[in-house]
């Protein structure tokens, strides 16, 4: 943690001046065809506000290219292959290493002075380049490719929540208020039952926080992701990083609703959608670019640990939150986490 702390220092002023402060005029769109509320601009004259800034975003982006350089390093060189692996880990982040070292210690180095042209080069190379078994454990077990479909499509994802909780709070509780108000409207149109399967946000833990990137074909495989629904969570926000025409071309979103017509939506950067996780969504073939996206699930369960990648209800849980907090009235107080 301590390292992506400092590999995070030069973007840590650009949330602190946020204050993570939800727009006042933030719209939220709920559709009359599925259970599903539009979040961000309502219109092509730019009178509503996004959800996330311009320098929010690239603050994410930062965040997820230090997770994925420097992960939960926890490594033993034990073997040879073991240290030729380490030291072509080294050398593609850029961090030279003496050819005599025997042993792992990173308690010598720093990465607050990480370039970008460092960061770049290891976002920019196949995660599973570093995802190889060591000793008992991966290096950068917080970043990995997935394929799905045997290999029609995929997606490159970095396993943030617990990170961007510790390190940048003000803009995990900015996406929580985000979440909340999205909800709020779609309860308010019918939407969203109101039930105690269905409680609000603020009851309600995160079960992942995901930094997604679809791109075309750049390491072997189409980018896409297949109708499938978001299994054990309550609710889901997704939210867009990159631009529809200017970054990437392709990438709409779908939903399908209790009738099974399928409703396309394709949000700017900055904005998104939020929805039932029990509805089928998929999102179509990138056919140039890249498409970054935040996806956040909540579920009835706490707040998790960010090694546990994608728990299910059959997996123990480890809430970040003291005891002391979690317990009153089973509400998430904002207090407890600063």
């Amino acid at each position: 943690m301590e390292h992506v702390k400092d590999c995070m220092e030069p973007s840590l002023e650009v949330c602190e001046e946020s204050e993570g402060k939800v727009p006042d005029d933030l719209t939220f769109r709920p559709s009359k065809n599925a259970a599903i509320v539009e979040i961000g601009p309502a219109d092509e004259d730019g009178n509503s506000r996004c959800a996330l800034t311009e320098s929010e975003m690239d603050t994410l982006f930062h965040l997820a290219r230090c997770l994925a350089f420097i992960g939960r390093i926890d490594f033993e060189i034990e073997t040879e292959e073991d240290l030729e692996n380490y030291k072509h880990y080294k050398k593609s982040s850029g961090i030279e290493m003496a050819e005599d070292v025997k042993e792992f210690d990173d308690s010598k180095l720093s990465y607050s002075n990480m370039t970008e042209e460092a960061l770049d080069e290891v976002w920019n190379i196949p995660f599973s380049h570093f995802n190889y078994d060591g000793p008992g454990r991966k290096i950068n077990s917080q970043a990995e490719e997935r394929e799905f479909g045997n290999g029609v499509g995929g997606n490159r994802v970095v396993y943030m929540h617990e990170y961007l909780q510790l390190i940048l709070p003000e803009l995990y509780w900015k996406l929580r208020d985000i979440a909340s108000q999205a909800l709020q409207a779609g309860k308010d149109a019918g939407l969203f039952d109101d039930d105690e399967d269905h409680e609000p946000i603020s009851h309600l833990g995160i079960r992942v926080l995901e930094y997604l990137e679809y791109n075309h074909k750049e390491f072997g495989r189409s980018s896409q992701l297949g109708w499938h629904r978001d299994s054990d969570s309550i609710y889901t926000m997704v939210i867009t990083l990159a631009e529809p025409g200017k970054d990437f071309d392709g990438g709409e979103f779908h939903i399908k609703n209790d009738d099974d017509d399928i409703l396309e939506f394709l949000p700017s950067a900055g904005s998104g959608v939020f929805f039932d996780s029990t509805a089928r969504h998929a999102v179509s073939q990138i056919v140039r670019g890249r498409r970054r996206s935040l996806p956040i699930e909540f579920w009835a369960m706490g707040e998790v640990d960010a090694r546990l990648w994608r728990p299910d209800l059959e997996s123990g849980q480890r809430q970040v939150a003291t005891e002391e907090c979690d317990v009153e009235d089973g509400i998430y107080q904002r207090e407890c986490w600063e």
